[in-house]
């Protein structure tokens, strides 16, 4: 079972400290994005608002990996048939989960409006420009900084990968507007689950853009 940076003494205590401190830095660097000051940004462009905070969390997470480096993760065994049958059957609910609660919650009655992944300024873009953003751009850059770089050094602070994986969740959640919040949860919490499943991005980045298609495609 994975242990996180902390140890006993001095050394331990300064080890733990610092990797706090780095995932405190990764998730205001992402709060940061989203506050007015920065988006204003984007009004001398004339693009949408999301697409500067996609470049934004792009940078700087490619500038972390880049000053922090990890090494590759191997699996110390080779699974038999069952754990194979098992992973791709967990890995299968895990992709769709998110699309499914998210259509749920939409065709709620108590639930309408609730859901929201249309962010501002999209409208006035092509459609194919639309759903290229919602189901290849956000889902790429989202995966690739809170279930690459931020759920890496979430794994050096955080006692096993369950903790990792509520913690990433969650402050993905927190991340997106307050109507947004119960579709984001699902979202990151299977999403880190598939991160820590996998070892991969790709299901992440699958089960993203297919709950984004599925609400773009219903508030049409």
């Amino acid at each position: 079972m994975h242990h996180g940076a902390g140890g006993t003494g001095p050394a331990g205590w300064r080890s733990g400290t610092v990797a706090l401190l780095r995932v405190g830095v990764l998730i205001a660097w992402a709060y940061a994005t989203r506050i007015p000051l920065i988006q204003a940004l984007a009004a001398p462009l004339q693009i949408p608002h999301l697409f500067v905070d996609l470049a934004l969390l792009a940078a700087f997470g490619l500038l972390w990996r880049f000053i922090f480096p990890v090494h590759t993760e191997t699996r110390s065994q080779t699974p038999d048939a069952r754990q194979r049958w098992l992973t791709m059957t967990y890995t299968s609910i895990l992709i769709v989960l998110p699309a499914i609660v998210g259509y749920w919650l939409l065709k709620e009655d108590s639930f309408v409006g609730v859901v929201r992944v249309q962010p501002e300024g999209l409208g006035q873009l092509s459609d194919g420009v639309r759903v290229f953003t919602l189901v290849a751009l956000v889902p790429s850059v989202e995966e690739f900084y809170f279930r690459e770089v931020v759920r890496s050094e979430l794994r050096q602070v955080l006692p096993t990968s369950w903790h990792a994986i509520v913690a990433n969740g969650v402050w993905f959640a927190f991340l997106h507007p307050a109507e947004s919040m119960p579709f984001a949860l699902v979202l990151g919490l299977c999403s880190a689950a598939l991160r820590e499943l996998n070892g991969s991005l790709a299901p992440c980045i699958m089960s993203h853009s297919l709950g984004n298609l599925v609400l773009a495609f219903l508030q049409e």
